[in-house]
């Protein structure tokens, strides 16, 4: 589970394409959480001058497609129970059979040992 707090506007590292596919690849759950003004604010940069507020279709993609869930808290009091709200969520678990593993390992330390003792390591001196 991730859990972003952002305003969804992707202005460094991988698109949000990328991490979409990656998330899901890995079964990987975001919850997104968006900050921000629906105003947005102003941004002197070369090529993007004007109001940036929060990005909800690219953060309510991401969470969708993911299997989380899209906030946009507006308050303290909101965001305090948005992460009350993730916390209680139902979680899922990644199963993994280690039995084949640890079958192998076992069967190492056997022969490991029945080396051991029909060598010079009969006992610890």
């Amino acid at each position: 589970v991730i859990i972003i707090l952002t305003d969804g506007r992707s202005n460094l590292g991988i698109s949000i394409g990328t991490s979409v596919n990656y998330a899901n690849e890995n079964n990987v759950i975001v919850y997104a959480i968006g900050m921000g003004t629906e105003d947005g604010y102003f941004i002197d940069v070369p090529d993007a001058v004007g109001p940036l507020g929060v990005n909800t279709e690219e953060l309510m993609n991401l969470a969708e497609t993911t299997g989380g869930v899209f906030y946009h808290p507006t308050t303290a009091d909101d965001l305090r129970n948005v992460y009350n709200e993730i916390a209680e969520s139902k979680k899922t678990k990644v199963s993994l059979d280690l039995t084949f593993f640890l079958l192998i390992f076992i069967l190492v330390m056997l022969v490991a040992e029945w080396v051991l003792i029909n060598t010079r390591y009969k006992i610890i001196p």
